[in-house]
């Protein structure tokens, strides 16, 4: 019942708002204009371009997106909130995070490298930061090939974490069953 008084309590500003009052003409409201009136207040984010006309599946959609937004359950981030104890990569002995599960790894890294190599691109993949500039760089464009590498990043993403998902659950489940 707070939450609904407090609402109530803003209407009065909101009726007030220069904004508003454009929005309603006539009695009125426009549904377009409050929408495109609400995307302009947002900040936009540099990759959403990455996004834009690709053909990935959803589900590589969504964990390029949460790498965006450094929101994958990478084991470091895990061991942050205190749900694993252990942050050691399945890949090599350091801390899976997730500059490392991408890109620092000599085993993920060597996918990067193979898949560009693929794309007849010649780019040496570096960290999360550079390559998402890089990214955003090559895949600006409506070229066939920029339409590709939006695609091959989103799934090639995916599968690794899918790849290491499977060392560490179907695996676990495999010695599970050996017991």
């Amino acid at each position: 019942m707070t939450q609904m008084n407090n609402i109530l309590k803003q209407r009065d500003q909101v009726k007030e708002m220069q904004t508003w009052k454009e929005l309603i003409q006539n009695g009125k409201f426009s549904t377009r204009k409050f929408y495109y009136n609400f995307l302009e207040q947002h900040q936009t984010v540099p990759w959403r371009k990455l996004f834009y006309d690709n053909a990935a599946r959803p589900r590589a959609l969504f964990t390029l997106w949460l790498a965006c937004h450094d929101r994958l359950a990478t084991k470091a981030r895990l061991r942050k909130f205190g749900i694993l104890t252990n942050e050691d990569s399945n890949f090599c002995e350091n801390v899976e995070t997730l500059q490392h599960l991408f890109f620092d790894c000599r085993v993920t890294k060597n996918i990067w490298r193979n898949v560009l190599k693929w794309m007849n691109m010649d780019h040496n993949p570096q960290g999360w930061a550079q390559e998402l500039k890089w990214l955003i760089e090559n895949s600006k464009n409506k070229s066939w090939k920029a339409k590709i590498l939006k695609v091959v990043v989103a799934e090639t993403s995916y599968e690794i974490g899918k790849h290491r998902n499977d060392r560490i659950f179907v695996d676990r489940i495999k010695e599970m069953d050996i017991d």
